[in-house]
């Protein structure tokens, strides 16, 4: 069994492969002060629920946008598997797929693992919509490679601008609303926030299309990408587990070629 770790901004994703298939998943939040030995203990008390011992863990596989942290889960994943049995991604690390960033390092290696997901579940071309504390769209080309994509704002990223940067604008929850129209403060901006979010994700689906000279399979991901998909007019495919299994993938990939 693979252990795969998605550290994001705002939240951990973890997951347990037992080849392609997800046995246990589970998220955290993403805490900058928490040790190894902490998480080690919560991570522990989960797979004791699961029934999963230490012993069938034979390897990890970590990605990061959190600096500071991916030291942390380094540490603990080779607690768990033995530090030999840990993959770390970076800019070096086989992917499977050819990575045409301009600075390739800049890549975050979150948006490399839906790539290598995607064009496994989908094939190619493909777009990939992960809707996360921003929201990229990343784009896989006919033959194969890894073109870049969008980033923007994500919803709760918006959410949380409007009420810090105003002085009477309240925080709100990110759901989907049932009119356009808002008819208070707090149901305007839900729809601001939930129906901007989709205008911009099916216009930039729409350029990326044109640039790719026709259409493609889109799929999304997230962890509340759900009412997203299913409100844009492309999305036709939703997997929350996506970059899990792209991790999950290169973690193979990097075992057939040591």
């Amino acid at each position: 069994m693979i252990l795969a770790i998605d550290i994001g901004n705002t939240h951990t994703n973890l997951a347990v492969f037992e080849g392609d298939t997800p046995r246990h998943e589970w998220t955290f939040a993403t805490v900058l002060h928490r040790t190894a030995d902490e998480y080690l203990v919560l991570l522990d008390h989960l797979l004791d629920k699961a029934a999963i011992a230490r012993n069938l863990l034979s390897g990890a596989v970590v990605a990061s946008v959190v600096p500071p942290l991916t030291a942390t889960w380094q540490g603990l994943a080779a607690s768990l598997a033995g530090s030999e049995n840990v993959l770390v991604m970076d800019a070096e690390t086989p992917t499977g797929i050819e990575n045409r960033y301009q600075s390739p390092q800049d890549v975050g290696t979150d948006r490399l693992a839906n790539a290598v997901a995607a064009k496994k579940t989908l094939g190619c071309p493909v777009i990939v919509v992960d809707f996360g504390t921003a929201t990229t769209l990343d784009v896989v080309s006919r033959d194969g490679a890894y073109l870049g994509g969008v980033i923007l704002p994500g919803p709760e990223m918006m959410s949380e601008s409007l009420y810090r940067k105003t002085a009477r604008l309240p925080r709100v929850s990110i759901e989907a609303p049932e009119r356009t129209i808002g008819n208070s403060t707090d149901t305007s901006m839900r729809a601001g926030i939930f129906f901007g979010t989709i205008g911009a994700v099916d216009s930039l689906i729409e350029r990326i299309f044109a640039e790719l000279g026709g259409p493609c399979p889109v799929i999304a991901t997230g962890g509340a990408a759900r009412p997203f998909a299913e409100a844009s007019r492309h999305i036709r495919q939703y997997d929350p587990l996506l970059t899990l299994r792209g991790l999950n993938e290169i973690w193979k990939i990097n075992r057939q070629t040591s």
